[in-house]
């Protein structure tokens, strides 16, 4: 009862008792004390701060941010809103379309009547069908919200490493557009400067991960810096009404407490953007498949517990009824739990030894990961000293894996030419230019956040320059915009 009552108030605050009481819990081994992992999933809806609120709309930004109570750290990956995946359906089957559709789909069917759950809950069986993901909450802002949390913080101060410059419009009803145009270098924005920028997508989507990456790194750091999270139960009291989520008011407290441990050197960002090629849909529209052995290996890296990622330890499959197929699926499926593909091999028993049955070997130092394994496969554990740091995984006739669907992962399609050279690796949304090359960094300030109509300059403060902005004249009007740089061209957002 102590252990259950803590874990729902105060995650990541557990009470370990130093002894043994019948009924309770005693302290827990160091796997389950790190790998009691929280996986929080961020939504970012499409949806018009003066747009009817109709309940139904695609999800454009799709996050999951898991955090390691036990060691402080955290992992984050997004996903492309193009990418093509299987909705699993309440009346059975599934459908395939683009991941963005994923939450509007749900929303349709609660509105008729035909799912129990709604936009949030189809996302996450989504989640789990198509990469085995699991999510123990969300929280899904539209356009208002986000500026809203922003500006909670009093802006953001942020190093750009590229030029963003067209016409924007938060409604986009044509006569709010104004021309945005930043970096490179360091700047402070409003949370509708921080919006314009992440939203942007002209050169294509998985560039915009990055960049709304970048935001969220940003925003992490600011609310670390001037002690955000402090005030945390005041502050949800506030801007609540900002996001939807499941979290309970009575939570807040011991997340606040748990991510505030945590500063951005401890988290890691991934992209599901780095594992995919694109394609054309049957209307021509330019979608986006995930390859299943780089795409498999972003999620094991996101999600892998970190004593299991020390160990490093090596894992040898062997199959008893010799079934190549079966130690195909076990590979995938222990990338998927974090397993570096360069430590899985298949191999054959240690030296005397000869299970009949399902069965984890390991050696002393390798311990964690067996313990890792065994929970996920199943088997009884056995220890061989002579195995070091090596774990053999023996599976039988009855070893059940969990099956994911990864669809539409056909390699042998050819990449469209739109993302061509884009996927250049793990990117780090919060490292600035090299020492040699970098500009003189302002000083650290904290921005007052002046409020204006839509196109009006904020008051600068010293040293962070804020986006140059040409405000589009109201309808009637017949003032033109001042030309910015550069901005011969510059297409205007569909």
């Amino acid at each position: 009862m102590i252990t259950r009552v803590d874990q729902l108030f105060l995650p990541g605050k557990q009470l370990a008792l130093p002894f043994s009481v019948p009924g309770v819990e005693g302290p827990p081994d160091a796997l389950a004390a790190e790998d009691d992992r929280i996986n929080i999933l961020v939504i970012g809806l499409d949806r018009r701060p003066k747009e009817a609120d109709t309940g139904i709309y695609r999800a454009d930004t799709m996050i999951v941010l898991t955090i390691h109570p036990g060691s402080k750290r955290a992992a984050m990956v997004s996903f492309p809103r193009d990418l093509w995946i299987q909705i699993p359906l309440p009346s059975g089957g599934v459908i395939e379309t683009r991941m963005n559709e994923t939450y509007e789909y749900g929303q349709i069917l609660k509105q008729q009547g035909k799912y129990d759950g709604d936009g949030p809950t189809m996302v996450k069986q989504m989640l789990q069908h198509n990469f085995g993901i699991g999510i123990d909450n969300y929280a899904v802002l539209d356009f208002d919200g986000f500026i809203q949390l922003i500006d909670a913080l009093g802006g953001i101060n942020i190093y750009l490493p590229d030029r963003v410059a067209y016409w924007y419009s938060t409604n986009e009803l044509g006569y709010d557009e104004y021309y945005y145009d930043v970096g490179p270098g360091y700047y402070y924005f409003t949370g509708e400067d921080a919006l314009a920028y992440a939203r942007y997508r002209n050169d294509s989507d998985l560039y915009r991960i990055q960049r709304q990456q970048r935001v969220i790194f940003a925003a992490v750091n600011k609310s670390l810096s001037v002690d955000m999270l402090s005030r945390a139960p005041q502050l949800w009291e506030r801007y609540h009404g900002a996001v939807k989520t499941d979290i309970s008011v009575f939570r807040v407290p011991g997340l606040a407490a748990l991510v505030k441990g945590i500063t951005t050197d401890a988290i890691v960002p991934y992209s599901i953007g780095d594992a995919v090629i694109g394609f054309s849909g049957y209307d021509g529209a330019s979608l986006l498949r995930m390859l299943p052995d780089k795409g498999v290996g972003i999620i094991g890296s996101t999600f892998r517990p970190p004593a299991v990622a020390r160990e490093n330890a090596k894992v040898s499959l062997v199959s008893l009824t010799g079934n190549s197929t079966q130690l195909k699926q076990a590979e995938f499926y222990l990338q998927l739990q974090g397993i570096a593909a360069e430590n899985l091999s298949r191999g054959s028993l240690p030296a005397g030894e000869r299970p009949t049955k399902a069965e984890v070997i390991y050696g002393p130092r390798a311990e964690v990961t067996a313990r890792f394994l065994a929970r996920w496969l199943g088997g009884s554990l056995h220890q061989d000293f002579a195995a070091g740091s090596t774990v053999t995984v023996v599976l039988d006739a009855d070893t059940r894996l969990a099956q994911v669907a990864f669809p539409g992962t056909d390699s042998g399609a050819a990449p469209a030419s739109r993302y061509q050279g884009i996927n250049t690796g793990q990117f780090n949304p919060f490292q600035p230019p090299p020492s040699t090359n970098e500009p003189n960094r302002p000083t650290p300030v904290v921005p007052t956040v002046t409020s204006r109509p839509a196109g009006t300059p904020v008051p600068s403060p010293s040293g962070s320059p804020t986006p140059t902005r040409t405000a589009t004249p109201a309808p009637g009007a017949t003032a033109t915009p001042t030309a910015q740089p550069g901005s011969t061209g510059t297409p205007r957002p569909n």
